[in-house]
């Protein structure tokens, strides 16, 4: 009996212990399954990141690959290189990274192929041989689905390149040869030909491209008729509630809110014409209303040319040799006129120093430096290629301004679907623009140091030193600076290093006393005098006409963030986000009118920021007094001339927690001024 009562103890607690390690084993399952779709939606998030990132990383990649290629094309344009050029076409028909290089590639090459047909000497030469064997190769490479605009530029270069052929003196050996290659290549344009369209082009064609076109077009064509094309709407659909209020009936139209009194389209072509004159300018100079000088003292102008930094600029440039420097600087050095590159690197420093800040951005300051070569080498670029941009946007513009002259035009349309029918007029695309070629981070870096150190090296200005002597001491340099950061989650602030530029204090104090007749300003920074041009279909166009800007401006709060593409990876159609960006241009395009007695009255008031007993006044104004009114504590004032080893620690400690109390609060003060006083001036 004992035996039997001892195994049915122990079957009881084997089958307790079973049911307590099933409860346990399904409890571990749960908790496992759970914690399984918690770690799901985390690896599936981290998924999405990557891909997003990889995705970011491809595009800024793409844009990088764009921007040197048409630096290359601009280089090797202006260096008669069509070797290069036409290997350079030869890799992106292969890689196909920037379908909108090829047009300007193929555009280039029948540039020289006019030139050739200029003078039959050229046409017997060797080298226009070559050319056209060569491009007779890039045909083989051309797809069924290249661009509309492409294709045109393509049949333009055909055209020429027919014209070369029967004009070239016949030749057993090569005659033959050419005449295969050209029906080749011609047989391959029967079928590129198909659906073409002569509207929304990426480059621009004259009247008499578009005829040549016409007719390989109509050639091409004669025994088929290409279906049409299924023109995309630019139109709200007047289903949507959003944009009901659009859609009014003349009867309930109060008027073209964009319209001003009195002005005539004469009037407004004029002053675009002088617009297009001062965004062709890289610098602008405007007359100083802010800055006083006084009886028998010279200008800030004055004082640089007797400091001879232009001359000084110039001789830095002819030290540099072209072998042995950034290939980039070389080029500059060779294509661009040695005064007008010794120009633009001059304005960059007045620019600099006029506008009175101590401290600016180093890559700001980069970007100031080598925008303007940039633009010049776009022009010398258009030059070449015969681009009269002026003359295409003044016939842009002639249209466009209907819609600030007629109510009715204004009633129907948005700026952006009057834009695009203005642009429609010269078969050019809403977004037409001949930007030149920008450069990336780490090549701007390069470039921009080889030239700023010419610019270190030659903007010196003479200062007495304590002994009496006159020494030259540089006018530029860099330094780092430590920003304060506010934190909403500690106390604790946070410092972050800036790389700044800084302009000599002893330097600014001589401008004070010597203000500069004008303050000289970037174009882009400027106030339009007339409509601008209007952004499209995701956040593209204006507001400038012959550059483009971003939409979004950069912002120090998101300096890490690529806001405008940000924007753009999230618009999934072209219609999408239209409302937003209609409602800008509507903004942009108000009129408004200056207050000039106001004007007159903060100029006023800022004379009066050099007056010590007007800061009460100019407090309450939020006007802040100009830095030379600040006590900063000085050395020798304070203890004499001796040195620094000679002074107690504590009283040398508390001076320099003082002189560095009154310069942290100087600098924000006299930035802050700088940029109101530019304003008013602007």
């Amino acid at each position: 009996m004992k035996s039997l009562a001892r195994i049915a103890r122990i079957r009881s607690c084997r089958l307790g212990s079973t049911a307590t390690s099933s409860a346990t084993s399904s409890a571990e399952k749960a908790t496992s399954s759970e914690k399984k779709k918690k770690d799901d939606w985390k690896t599936e998030l981290l998924t999405i990141l990557e891909a997003e990132h990889k995705q970011k990383k491809r595009v800024t990649w793409k844009q990088r690959v764009s921007q040197n290629a048409v630096a290359d094309i601009v280089r090797f344009s202006l260096r008669d290189d069509i070797q290069s050029l036409v290997r350079l076409t030869e890799n992106q028909l292969r890689t196909r990274f920037a379908p909108e290089i090829l047009p300007i590639c193929f555009m280039v090459l029948n540039k020289k192929f006019e030139r050739i047909l200029k003078k039959m000497d050229l046409i017997e030469a060797p080298a226009s041989l070559s050319l056209f064997l060569g491009i007779a190769d890039l045909w083989k490479s051309l797809k069924r689905n290249e661009t509309n605009t492409t294709n045109l530029v393509t049949l333009l270069l055909m055209s020429n390149i027919r014209k070369w052929k029967d004009q070239r003196s016949f030749d057993k050996k090569s005659s033959k040869t050419i005449e295969d290659l050209f029906d080749s290549m011609q047989k391959k344009m029967v079928v590129h030909s198909v659906n073409t369209s002569d509207q929304a082009l990426d480059v621009f064609l004259t009247p008499e491209d578009l005829k040549t076109i016409q007719k390989e077009l109509d050639m091409m064509r004669k025994f088929y008729i290409p279906l049409g094309r299924r023109a995309e709407t630019r139109r709200y659909s007047e289903d949507l509630g959003l944009v009901a209020p659009l859609q009014n009936n003349p009867e309930e139209y109060h008027g073209n809110p964009f319209q001003v009194e009195h002005m005539e389209k004469e009037t407004y072509k004029s002053l675009f014409e002088e617009h297009l004159k001062v965004e062709s300018t890289m610098w602008v100079q405007v007359k100083n209303t802010v800055g006083e000088l006084e009886k028998g003292e010279v200008s800030g102008e004055t004082l640089i040319d007797q400091w001879h930094w232009r001359k000084r600029i110039g001789d830095g440039l002819r030290k540099i040799d072209p072998n042995q420097t950034h290939p980039i600087v070389a080029t500059c050095l060779e294509l661009l006129p040695r005064e007008k590159l010794i120009d633009t690197l001059y304005f960059s420093v007045v620019a600099a120093c006029s506008q009175g800040q101590n401290l600016i951005g180093a890559t700001q300051f980069q970007f100031d430096v080598i925008e303007p070569i940039l633009k010049e080498l776009g022009n010398a670029f258009k030059k070449e290629m015969g681009f009269d941009e002026t003359a295409v946007w003044k016939r842009v513009f002639d249209v466009y301004i209907d819609y600030f002259l007629d109510p009715e035009v204004s009633r129907q349309h948005t700026h952006r679907e009057w834009w695009s029918k203005a642009c429609k007029t010269q078969n050019l695309a809403p977004d037409f623009q001949f930007q030149m070629g920008n450069m990336d981070v780490e090549t701007r870096d390069q470039v921009c140091n080889v030239i700023i150190n010419v610019l270190f090296d030659s903007c010196l200005f003479p200062l007495e030193s304590r002994d009496g002597k006159l020494t030259w001491q540089r006018a530029f340099s860099y330094r780092a600076i430590s920003i304060e950061e506010e934190s909403k989650v500690s106390t604790d602030a946070r410092l972050s290093l800036s790389r700044m530029l800084a302009i000599n204090p002893k330097l600014m104090g001589m401008f004070d006393k010597h203000p500069f007749d004008s303050i000289v300003f970037s174009t882009e920074n400027l106030p339009m005098t007339v409509p601008p041009r209007p952004w499209i279909d995701r956040g593209t166009g204006g507001p400038l006409y012959n550059s483009s800007q971003e939409i979004i401006r950069k912002m120090l709060e998101f300096k890490g963030v690529r806001l405008n593409d940000e924007m753009r990876q999230r618009i999934h159609s072209r219609s999408q986000a239209r409302p937003v960006f209609d409602a800008l241009n509507q903004l942009g395009s108000t009129p408004w009118v200056i207050n000039e007695p106001m004007l007159d009255t903060l100029k006023m008031v800022f004379e009066k920021s050099g007056i010590q007993e007007e800061e009460p006044l100019l407090e309450k104004l939020g006007i802040p007094m100009r830095h030379d009114t600040f006590e900063i504590p000085d050395f020798i004032r304070e203890f004499g001339k001796i040195k620094k080893e000679e002074v107690d620690v504590d009283k040398f400690r508390d001076y320099a927690k003082r002189k560095a109390q009154a310069i942290k609060a100087r600098n924000p003060k006299a930035s802050t001024k700088s940029v109101q006083s530019c304003r008013i001036v602007a």
